[in-house]
Formats: C-alpha cells, structure tokens, sequence
C-alpha cells in the first residue's frame, strides 16, 4: 500500500490509496478467519462451521468489513507518513472489494496550511504612559449627577435646550394636502399626533431629524419644520421626500442632576466626593488601558499579517463557515437593534464582503499563531489542560460534559478546542515578551494584558 498526495491547487489536495491483488486477499483472511471463528451458523457452534457456509451467509458483511479496514488503515497510514490535517471532504471514490483484484480510493478533499512564518520576534508595540486629565474626572462625575437625575416641569416661559423632553402636537402636509392621505394605517402617526414625546437635540425619533429643530422652542409656540425623509425609510411612500410639519409645543422637562449627596456616593460604593472621584479615575485608567490593550493587540496582528511567510492560502470552506457565521451575527445584532429588516437586506452584499475580509483575517491569523507556537514548541499538557479546567470551573468533567452537550460535539473535541485557546493565548503572550517595546506606559500596559488572560503552566 502507497499512499500518494496530489497538489491541486490552493489547500485542495487528492489523496490515492492503493492496494494490491495480494493484499487485498490477505485482508480476506484475515476478515474471514474472524467471521470462522465467531460467525453463528444454524446446526454448528462457533468455529465449527464450514468455511464455505460461511462466506455464503456473511459474504457480504465480509467484504464490507474488508472495505472498511483496508480504508481506515490506508487513511490512518496516509496521515502519518504525509503529515496532512484535512478540513473539509469535496469527493470519494472507491473501487468494489473483490479478491483477486486491487482495491484503491481517491479522496479529494481541503486541507489546513502549514505556513512557515518568521520575523515575529521584535515586533514594535509602543504604550503611552495614562494620564486622566482632572477635567475627564470632573466630566465622568457630572454624567453620573445626570443618570442619576429625574426630570421635571421646566419653568414657564423655559424654552427647549438639548437633552429636554418635549411635550408638542403636529400634522404634516405633502405637496399641499394632508399626510395622512398618502399612508395605510400603520403609518398614520407619521401624519399627525397629540401629546408626542420628543428629546431635543441629536437623538434619534420616529419624525427623522425632529429633536434638533424642538431646541429653542417655548410652550405654546408654533413653527413650520421641514421633515427630510432618507431613501432607506421603513415607510416606503416616503422615501426620498420632505413633508412640512406643524408643530405646537405644550410642555418640556428638563432633567435635573442628583445632588452629590450620601445617597450618590453610597450608591457608587463610595465614602465621599473625594472617594467618588478616586473610583472614577480608577475606571477611566482602566478604560484607557483596555483601549491601549486593543490597539497594541490591533498592532500585533498587523504586523504578524505582514510577516515573512504569512501570504498563504486558506481552506475555502472555513473561509465560507466562518463568513456565514459572522453574518448571521451581524444581521442578528441588527435585528436587535431594531434596524428594519428591508434596511438590513438592502446592505446584506456590504455586510457580506465585510464578513468575508474579517473571516480570511481571522483564519489567517490562527494559522499562523499556531505555525509559531509549532515553531517554538509551545504546547499544553495533558495535566495543564486538567488543571486549567480545574481552576476555572472546579469540576472540569462537569463543565466539558456540558460543553459537548451543548455544541453537540465530543468530550475529546471540547478538550481539544480549550487546549487550542490556551495555546494561542500563550504565543500571545510569547510574542508581547519578545516584541520591541517602546513608550513610558510599557510596564503597566504590559501588566494590564497580562491580568486579562490567566495563563497556565508558568
């Protein structure tokens, strides 16, 4: 038996197997001496029926069971001496077992790269020292005052100041005749309303546009607005056009800030102003450090994508599985948000190149982080990876049972799947200690990736 591995092309390769007359007649034995020894024929015990009874009544299951040995050892065998990882199976062809006759397979099929990557050590990562200005304290503070405020009655003759809510009637008009002429019935409140709530200033509304023209506005006040409405509106007879609206204001509420009180501090855990600012700082230094932890990691990746090696094929299947998974994400996360669907699916050809781009960065990404920890022998034990389990879940076993059950997978494919993650996570942090730092915010930026992923196996 002689495995073969035909390139054909990107990460597409045909594996042949082939298998002589003989050997084909030994595997027959071999099979068949089973089937004497243990096959059930009426009228005899067990090995001690005719061998041709019983090539009669498991003829059949023989040739398969033939079938099925010679494949597997011949894939298992092709495996080991070609050093291939398929990904995706494309087609199989295989001759019918007969003895006296070879027997081969053809597998066509994807298989991962095997880049050889090298420059990736010294990559240049900078980290500016965090500095929050007394001025970010003072603003972070105020926007606590604020959530923590409620709204009330403005004072008579108060006109409209961003971020007031407005109280206001209207009715709008299209090329001279009432709104709701042109609209079905569950856009009427489009045409007219009483008593509507709007936020003044730039914050989005049913009227697109409204809260910006409501700021300066006083109660009892009446202005003509122009409505614009946008080509992707979700109502479709008005896509493109400008109504002209009345509108009459009857009440604004403004919102008033909580006092810095003991209220306010007890509530944000804190012993007094001085402490609250203390905390605040506290939460804006670790803020900037995790918007510095992106962009070196950003940085990270940009340079490992232009490394020496790194300009390789991708499996086009995962590329395809992983593209579609993240615009299933994509249009679920919009969903939920509440774009409208016609919206969605008249961007779906953006969002899938986008989809796209990121899947093939990401792939490549993964290979070759894995080439490097291949490269400098990074690996999680057996005892590492039950340890780990241990740390983070208490029951391990529990937890990759759970696993399997839920991604309707093996146990042995959740271990495999961790132990991949720690990997990774471990060259990661392999390519930050030997990467060319510079910057006065090294050591602490450092410190913060470091805290972020638990790594195991010091």
């Amino acid at each position: 038996m002689q495995p073969i591995l035909n390139d054909l092309g990107g990460c597409r390769r045909e594996l042949k197997v082939e298998y002589s007359e003989l050997e084909v007649e030994a595997k027959y034995g071999e099979v068949l001496d089973d089937y004497v020894k243990y096959g059930r024929v009426n009228g005899f015990r067990p090995g001690h029926a005719p061998e041709s009874l019983i090539r009669r009544q498991y003829g059949k299951q023989i040739a398969k069971d033939v079938r099925d040995r010679l494949f597997g050892e011949g894939y298992r065998a092709a495996l080991a001496k070609l050093e291939f990882m398929p990904v995706a199976d494309i087609d199989f062809k295989e001759d019918p077992i007969e003895v006296g006759k070879p027997y081969s397979f053809t597998l066509k099929m994807e298989v991962a790269p095997k880049p050889e990557i090298t420059g990736y050590k010294g990559i240049a990562l900078e980290a500016k020292k965090i500095d929050i200005a007394d001025d970010a304290v003072d603003q972070m503070l105020k926007h606590i005052c604020l959530d923590a405020g409620r709204f009330e009655d403005a004072a008579e003759g108060t006109a409209a100041a961003a971020d007031d809510i407005v109280s206001f009637d209207y009715a709008g008009t299209l090329d001279g005749h009432p709104l709701d002429e042109g609209l079905d019935a569950s856009a009427k409140s489009l045409a007219s309303a009483k008593d509507f709530f709007a936020r003044a200033g730039d914050y989005p509304s049913v009227l697109p546009g409204i809260g910006p023209k409501l700021v300066g506005m006083a109660p009892g006040e009446t202005r003509g607005i122009e409505i614009a409405f946008p080509d992707d509106f979700r109502t479709e007879a008005l896509r493109g056009k400008t109504a002209s609206y009345s509108v009459t204001v009857k009440k604004i509420r403004r919102l008033v800030p909580h006092a810095l009180d003991e209220e306010l501090f007890k509530r944000h855990g804190a012993a007094d102003e001085a402490d609250l600012r203390a905390k605040i700082r506290e939460a804006l230094e670790r803020q900037a450090l995790d918007d510095q932890a992106r962009g070196v990691e950003d940085a990270l990746n940009k340079a490992l994508l232009a490394c020496p090696g790194a300009d390789f094929d991708l499996p086009e299947s995962e590329v395809e599985s992983e593209k579609n998974s993240l615009v299933y994400r994509i249009v679920q996360e919009n969903a939920r948000r509440g774009l409208p669907e016609d919206e969605i699916r008249n961007h779906i050809d953006e969002i899938t190149a986008n989809a796209e781009k990121t899947a093939r960065e990401t792939l490549r990404l993964r290979y070759i982080v894995d080439a490097i920890a291949k490269a400098e022998k990074i690996s999680v034990s057996t005892r590492e990876l039950r340890d780990w389990l241990r740390s983070q879940t208490g029951d391990g076993d529990a937890f990759v049972r759970d696993m399997a059950k839920r991604q309707k997978t093996t146990e042995d494919a959740v271990r495999a799947e961790i132990r991949t993650t720690i990997r990774r996570t471990r060259t990661q942090r392999f390519l930050l200690r030997n990467a060319a730092w510079s910057g006065d915010g090294v050591d602490a930026v450092r410190k913060h990736m470091a805290a972020e992923v638990q790594e195991i196996g010091r």
